[in-house]
């Protein structure tokens, strides 16, 4: 029996949940979400009262960015534990196989897993470090200094410099709740992957197409056994998942709905500025923009794969020998069957965090794009 028992994503599960239950940073987050939701109100507030479409255009991605900022800062101190908790409450499975293959296919995976979380960590630091320096454009691109300028212009220097470094922490908090989805997904994918060699094992292997073991006491025994196993099995990771969804339903509509906002307000904001905007600029977005990028491909990633190890756990199931079962497990089989739902990260009826979410957000974006360069091509001054 090959085994393979310790958290094998600890690395993952500290930058996304451990490293915010520090009391000291926790409270440095509470303090940049109040700061950056007063910033965000001001700007708002400034909109309002001199609003056009140039000066929306110019200072909009950095006020759909605030947005996101306090989103994720507020999963940091709300949810920053969920992932773990969850993984908890279902009683994981060691992971031990006598397939060799299936524990070289996890320690492969929990490789790139590894390698995703340092390169996008890494990255993430380095976009945070950008901000930090200096930029000719930085005031005609984000109003926050401005507000520092009008309201509290004897401390310029001093708040814009703490407001530069706060990027520093966000590049841990920005992706901190996407990576918990991926640290979820995954851990139950590797449970599923030991739960279908169970089944293969243990029901599918063990029937040998005997027509006299629906007679066979013993047999009937074990396949009851056996299969009780795998309805609590389900079970737990149901209940887990419906009490995870209940929990962050709603912020993965506010991300999903957030990032498509932020993502359509840099386009308009870069077909109008390209011309005037110099390297420090584009090394602020270039950095974000990639960290961004694979933190949302992980995440549908990982939810993708969730769906598709389930169905296929849903394809073995259905192929195990039922018709060697007698009455009382072919009802319990059939029970199974009719009650069985998918397990997934659902945030509304019909959307969950997969390639069609995925697909919808770059969808929007590209329209997006495809309108602004027909706009472009014909009058830049329209936009």
């Amino acid at each position: 029996m090959r085994c393979y028992n310790h958290d094998v994503l600890w690395l993952l599960r500290f930058w996304c949940c451990d490293i915010f239950q520090y009391k000291l940073l926790k409270f440095v987050i509470f303090v940049m979400l109040v700061a950056n939701t007063v910033l965000m109100v001001l700007q708002g507030y400034h909109f309002l009262i001199n609003f056009n479409s140039l000066y929306f255009i110019s200072y909009s991605p950095y006020w759909f960015g605030s947005f996101f900022i306090i989103l994720s800062l507020t999963t940091c101190l709300t949810i920053s534990n969920i992932g773990p908790e969850g993984i908890k409450s279902a009683t994981l499975w060691q992971i031990k196989s006598t397939d060799p293959k299936l524990i070289n296919r996890i320690k492969f995976q929990v490789k790139l897993i590894t390698a995703y979380i340092i390169v996008n960590t890494v990255i993430a630091l380095i976009a945070g470090l950008a901000h930090t320096f200096p930029s000719k454009n930085a005031e005609e691109i984000c109003y926050v200094y401005k507000i520092i300028e009008i309201y509290v212009p004897k401390w310029k220097t001093e708040l814009c410099w703490m407001y530069k470094a706060s990027y520093i922490v966000m590049a841990l908090a920005l992706p901190a709740t996407c990576n918990q989805v991926v640290y979820g997904a995954t851990h139950i994918r590797f449970q599923f992957y030991l739960v279908l060699d169970w089944i293969r094992n243990n029901i599918i292997e063990s029937g040998c197409d005997d027509l006299k073991l629906p007679n066979d006491k013993d047999f009937q025994h074990k396949i009851t056994k056996n299969i009780i196993v795998i309805v609590k099995r389900y079970t737990e990771f149901h209940r887990t998942f419906q009490a995870v969804n209940q929990r962050i339903a709603i912020y993965i509509l506010l991300y999903a709905v957030i990032g498509g906002l932020l993502g359509i307000s840099i386009l308009m904001f870069y077909f109008k500025f390209s011309d005037t905007l110099v390297i420090s600029d584009y090394l602020h977005a270039g950095t974000l923009t990639v960290a961004a990028i694979t933190t949302f491909m992980a995440t549908v990633t990982s939810g993708q794969k969730l769906e598709d190890i389930f169905e296929e756990l849903l394809y073995t199931w259905c192929s195990v020998p039922w018709y060697l079962f007698n009455k009382w497990n072919k009802q319990i089989y059939l029970m199974i069957m009719v009650n069985i739902k998918p397990i997934n990260f659902r945030f509304t009826e019909n959307s969950s965090v997969n390639y069609n979410l995925g697909a919808a957000i770059a969808k929007t974006i590209y329209s997006m794009l495809s309108l602004l360069t027909q706009m472009s091509d014909k009058d830049v001054s329209t936009l």
